[in-house]
C-alpha cells in the first residue's frame, strides 16, 4: 500500500510561501520618520543581497504643537530658540510673523500627553509664555521598499559592509514623539511653508512638500456693527463689511506672484448718513529670489521702523486712517507701489527701496464721523477752535490729494540692518514724502484775508480749493535698536527729518527740521498669557513763531491677556499725548472669543477725550461700542 502523505507536510510549502509573502510585505511597509534610519535599513537590505529604495511619503496628521508666542523681534525669538535647542527641544521661529510678534515651536507631538510633558519641562526651566496649539499638518515619512534580489554586477566594486540597523526599527511609527520643521520659501512677504519632517533631510533629497502652484485665499472676512455711546454723536449706528481675497502663483522656486485687494462696504446712519463701497489694492507684486538676494516689484508693505505704533521711521508708509484708531496696529499700515532689493549676508542685510509714485494715506468718507474735517461744526482735527477757521471751513472746500510735479512724487532710500543673538539694529537714509496730509490755506484766500475781506469773499477770491493737503518731501536719516535684557525686549528709534510742514503767524505754510524719537519695552507680567507693551514718543520742531507746538510727547501701550486655555483674549490699548499743555487720550478694550479659530467673535469699546485742540478731543462725542466677527479661509 502506498503510504499517504500527511496534510501538514503538503501544506508546509504553501505556509512558507505565505510567511515569505507576509515578511516581504512587512519589509516593504517598513516606515520611519527619520530619513537616516530609513537609509540605514535600505543599506542593510542591500548588504544582505536584496535591492531596496527609500520613498518619501506625505500624510496628514493631527498634532499638538508646543509654542512660545509674542517675541517682538526676530533676534529675541532666535535667542530663545537657541536656548531651547541647548535644552534638547527641537525649536525654530515660525514664519510669517503673527500679528503681535514672532512665535517659536518647541516640539510637535501626536499625543496631547507628550506635549503636556514638554510644557511641564519648559516651565521647570523658567519658560512662562507657553501655549498648546492643535493643528493639522503634512507629516513626512520614509518608506523602505523591497525591489527583489540584488543582481551583482562584476564591474562594480565589492559591496560595502553591512550597516547596523537601529536598535528599534518598527514597521510603522505608531507614536513618533516629536517632529521638526522644514522651511521652504513661499510667495508672501517673509512667508514660509512649514512642513513636518527633518529639515536637514528633506531639503537635500527633495522630499519636502511641493509648494502649491496656485493658491486662492480669503485673508480677511469681517462683519462689524457699531453703536455710538454719546447722544451728541452725528451717527446713530455704524457698519462694516470687509473682504480681502488673494491669489498666489508660484511658477518656480525662485519666482512668485501675489495679487490681493480689499473691499470695504461702510454704512453710517443718523444725522450724517452715507453708504459707500470702496476697492483698495493690497499686497500685489512680482518677486524673484536668489541665493542671497530678493527683488520685489509691486504693491508691498515695507516697514523699516522698529516700533509697533507711532514709528518715526515709518512716516513714508501708507496708512488706513478711514476709521481713525479703530483699526488694529497690524491692519493700519497698507501696501504701496515700490521696488525693493534685499541682499542677505549672514546676520547682515542691505536694502534699497524705490517709490516710483506717491499714494497718500486713506482718509474716511467726507460724511463719516471719522473724517478729520467737521464741516457743520467748522472744525479741523488737531486745531484749536477759532471763529475765522470755522467760517473758512463752512464756506470753503477741501482738496485731499492735489496733483504735483512727477519729480516731487518719487522717493526711496537705503537701509542696513543687523540681526544678532539678542540684538538688532539698523541704519536708514531716505528721501520721501509723509503720507499723512497737512492742510494749508490757499495762498490766494490768505492774501484776501490779509486785505481785510470777510471769509465768504476771501474764499471766493481763490480759484482752487480753500484748504489743500500737502505732503512736503523730506530727507530722513534714522537709527533703530532692539535688544533683550531683564526678561524684556527693548526697542528704540531716533530720526531726523529736514522738512516738516508748519503754519506761520500769517497763516503761511513753512517747513522746519525736526527730531523724533521713540523708546519701548515689551514684558510678560504674571505668566506667559499676559503681554504688556509700553512706548514713549517725542517730536521736537525747530524753534520759531508757528501755530504748531514745538514739543509733543505721547505714551502708548497695550495689554493683552489670554485666559481659559486661550479660549478668550482681552486686549486693552491706550494712547495719551501732551503738547504745550494740551492733552488728549484714547482708550479701547476688546474681548474676543477664540474657541473656533480662525474665527473670532468680539466686542470692543472705544473712548476718546482731551482738549479741543487735540486729535482725540476732536472725537470726544464719538465714543463707540463695536460687535463683530472676523475669520479667514
Amino acid at each position: 500500500m502506498k503510504p499517504r502523505l500527511s496534510r501538514a507536510p503538503r501544506l508546509a510549502p504553501l505556509g512558507l510561501a505565505l510567511l515569505a509573502a507576509f515578511a516581504t510585505a512587512a519589509l516593504a511597509d517598513t516606515t520611519y520618520y527619520q530619513r537616516g534610519e530609513a537609509e540605514a535599513e535600505a543599506a542593510r537590505r542591500r548588504a544582505g543581497g536584496e535591492d531596496a529604495r527609500v520613498r518619501v511619503q506625505k500624510q496628514t496628521a493631527h498634532l499638538y504643537q508646543v509654542q512660545l508666542p509674542y517675541f517682538q523681534t526676530r533676534a529675541a525669538a532666535e535667542l530663545a530658540a537657541h536656548k531651547l535647542r541647548q535644552l534638547g527641544a527641537k525649536s525654530q521661529v515660525l514664519l510669517p510673523k503673527e500679528r503681535f510678534g514672532y512665535t517659536l515651536s518647541a516640539g510637535s507631538f501626536t499625543k496631547a500627553e507628550s506635549a503636556e510633558r514638554r510644557m511641564a519641562e519648559l516651565r521647570a526651566q523658567g519658560f512662562a509664555n507657553l501655549r498648546l496649539k492643535e493643528l493639522d499638518g503634512q507629516l513626512l515619512s520614509y518608506r523602505v521598499e523591497s525591489l527583489g534580489p540584488l543582481i551583482a554586477e562584476p564591474a562594480q566594486p565589492p559591496a560595502a559592509p553591512p550597516v547596523p540597523a537601529p536598535a528599534e526599527t518598527p514597521a510603522t511609527a505608531a507614536e513618533s514623539t516629536e517632529f521638526s520643521f522644514a522651511e521652504t520659501p513661499a510667495s508672501g512677504a517673509e512667508a514660509q511653508t512649514l512642513t513636518f519632517g527633518a529639515a536637514e533631510d528633506t531639503a537635500g533629497a527633495g522630499g519636502g512638500p511641493e509648494p502649491k502652484a496656485v493658491e486662492a485665499k480669503l485673508e480677511d472676512l469681517r462683519l462689524e456693527a457699531g453703536l455710538p455711546l454719546d447722544n451728541g454723536n452725528a451717527a446713530d449706528s455704524l457698519g462694516l463689511v470687509r473682504l480681502t481675497p488673494s491669489l498666489s502663483l508660484k511658477p518656480s522656486d525662485r519666482f512668485s506672484i501675489e495679487a490681493s485687494v480689499r473691499i470695504d462696504h461702510t454704512l453710517q446712519d443718523g444725522a450724517a448718513s452715507y453708504s459707500d463701497t470702496e476697492l483698495d489694492y493690497q499686497e500685489s507684486f512680482l518677486r524673484w529670489r536668489g541665493d542671497n538676494t530678493r527683488f520685489t516689484l509691486g504693491a508691498q508693505t515695507v516697514l523699516w521702523g522698529r516700533m509697533d505704533d507711532l514709528s518715526p521711521t515709518n512716516l513714508y508708509v501708507r496708512q488706513d486712517l478711514s476709521r481713525y484708531t479703530l483699526e488694529d496696529i497690524a491692519d493700519r499700515y497698507q501696501p504701496q507701489a515700490a521696488a525693493r532689493f534685499e541682499f542677505f549676508a549672514g546676520a547682515h542685510k542691505f536694502e534699497a527701496l524705490a517709490l516710483p509714485w506717491f499714494d497718500p494715506s486713506k482718509l474716511a468718507h467726507e460724511d463719516s464721523i471719522w473724517h478729520p474735517v467737521d464741516r457743520l461744526g467748522g472744525r479741523i482735527q488737531g486745531t484749536a477752535p477759532d471763529p475765522l477757521v470755522a467760517a473758512l471751513v463752512r464756506f470753503g472746500d477741501f482738496e485731499e490729494d492735489p496733483e504735483g510735479e512727477d519729480e516731487d512724487r518719487i522717493g526711496g532710500g537705503l537701509r542696513y540692518s543687523y540681526a544678532g543673538q539678542g540684538l538688532d539694529f539698523g541704519l536708514t537714509a531716505m528721501r520721501v514724502q509723509p503720507t499723512t496730509p497737512y492742510l494749508r490755506l490757499n495762498p490766494a484766500v490768505r492774501d484776501a484775508l490779509l486785505l481785510g475781506l470777510p471769509p465768504p469773499l476771501a474764499v471766493a477770491a481763490g480759484s482752487d480749493a480753500t484748504f489743500q493737503a500737502v505732503y512736503p518731501q523730506t530727507d530722513l536719516v534714522g537709527a533703530d535698536l532692539a535688544f533683550t535684557a531683564l526678561d524684556a525686549t527693548w526697542r528704540a528709534e531716533l530720526v531726523y527729518t529736514s522738512d516738516n510742514p508748519v503754519t506761520g503767524p500769517l497763516l503761511e505754510l513753512d517747513t522746519v527740521p525736526a527730531w523724533s524719537w521713540a523708546a519701548g519695552v515689551e514684558i510678560y507680567p504674571g505668566d506667559g498669557n499676559n503681554r504688556l507693551t509700553l512706548q514713549l514718543n517725542g517730536k521736537h520742531l525747530g524753534r520759531g513763531d508757528y501755530a504748531d507746538p514745538d514739543d509733543v510727547y505721547s505714551l502708548s501701550g497695550e495689554l493683552e491677556n489670554g485666559f481659559a486655555q486661550e479660549t478668550w483674549r482681552l486686549r486693552t490699548r491706550l494712547l495719551a499725548s501732551t503738547a504745550e499743555g494740551e492733552r488728549d487720550y484714547y482708550l479701547s478694550s476688546e474681548l474676543a472669543w477664540l474657541k473656533w479659530e480662525p474665527q473670532e467673535f468680539y466686542v470692543s469699546a472705544h473712548w476718546f477725550g482731551g482738549d479741543e485742540a487735540t486729535a482725540s478731543g476732536f472725537h470726544r462725542e464719538h465714543d463707540l461700542l463695536l460687535l463683530g466677527w472676523r475669520t479667514q479661509f
